[in-house]
């Protein structure tokens, strides 16, 4: 299975169990954040879809909720923007009138890489559980842990070390 496939399949998944329609891996360079990978309901998004999110996509951090996440390194989640009085001027909301969101910092050798993050226009009637939030952390751990393989050349990473000895 490629990569992109995986990511894909680790989205869907967390767009059923958080229960919001989109979800995205991003890269964050500086100011520029990329849709690495987005998924809508169950369709993985590809470049050129007319999907208001897709895969490929570049926007400015500031214009993101995730600008919070990569900003304080920390899960941020709203069930409903608009009990948020800061947020309702947010760029994002005037944008996208993105209502719910949840999203969590992806890692990779110790310096900030992306988010992965889930959103809907439609709010949330309950607040984010503890599980629901351990579990996105969990998925961002995943992604940052084969991200990581991938950077890695073959024979000379850890795990490949210890199986030649």
């Amino acid at each position: 299975m490629t990569t992109n496939a995986l990511f894909g399949e680790l989205l869907i998944q967390g767009i059923k169990r958080i229960g919001l329609n989109v979800g995205i891996i991003s890269q964050v360079n500086g100011e520029v954040y990329r849709v690495m990978l987005s998924a809508i309901n169950d369709y993985v998004t590809k470049p050129g879809d007319t999907y208001s999110v897709r895969t490929g996509e570049e926007f400015k951090l500031a214009d993101t909720y995730c600008s919070e996440v990569i900003r304080e390194n920390k899960t941020k989640y709203y069930a409903d923007v608009e009990n948020f009085t800061s947020l309702l001027k947010h760029p994002c909301y005037l944008s996208h009138q993105l209502r719910a969101y949840i999203g969590t910092p992806i890692n990779l050798n110790g310096k900030r890489f992306g988010t992965l993050n889930y959103s809907s226009i439609h709010p949330r009637e309950d607040a984010f559980s503890k599980s629901e939030i351990d579990f996105i952390e969990s998925q961002a751990k995943s992604i940052s842990n084969i991200l990581h393989r991938q950077e890695t050349p073959q024979g000379t990473s850890a795990d490949a070390k210890k199986q030649r000895a």
